[in-house]
């Protein structure tokens, strides 16, 4: 298998684990995690649902609501793509903490200082 064969199948298996853990994990969890607005997760029951983000019908799509932001969708990838901040040097999607500075998030302290904030860093 190719590499990027293989990596696409690395990405789907942890798409996968993410979203079984998703649908199972208890509001208790997120709290343990100092969530200040954690997302509730509901699975679509019964009948195929559309993803919001690329509209495939899927029987196992999920709900996840944030605030007043909602949305249904057939697998985390589509989900990242419509709740993930986007960082505001090279506009890749955040999945991980990001690097806060002023009202912009950025996805790492090297796009921070590109874009002029030199007091920023990593938190690795």
């Amino acid at each position: 298998m190719t590499a990027p064969g293989q990596f696409l199948l690395a990405l789907d298996r942890a798409c996968a684990a993410v979203r079984r853990w998703a649908a199972t994990s208890s509001p208790e969890h997120w709290a343990l995690h100092e969530l200040v607005d954690p997302p509730s997760i509901q699975k679509t029951g019964g009948t195929m649902a559309v993803c919001d983000v690329c509209g495939n019908d899927y029987d196992k799509a999920f709900t996840i609501t944030r605030g007043d932001q909602s949305g249904t969708f057939d697998s985390f990838e589509c989900a990242a793509h419509a709740f993930a901040p986007t960082c505001a040097h090279c506009q890749c999607r955040i999945l991980g903490h990001g690097v806060e500075s002023g009202d912009d998030i950025y996805c790492c302290a090297h796009c921070a200082r590109l874009s002029g904030h030199s007091d920023v860093a990593d938190r690795a």
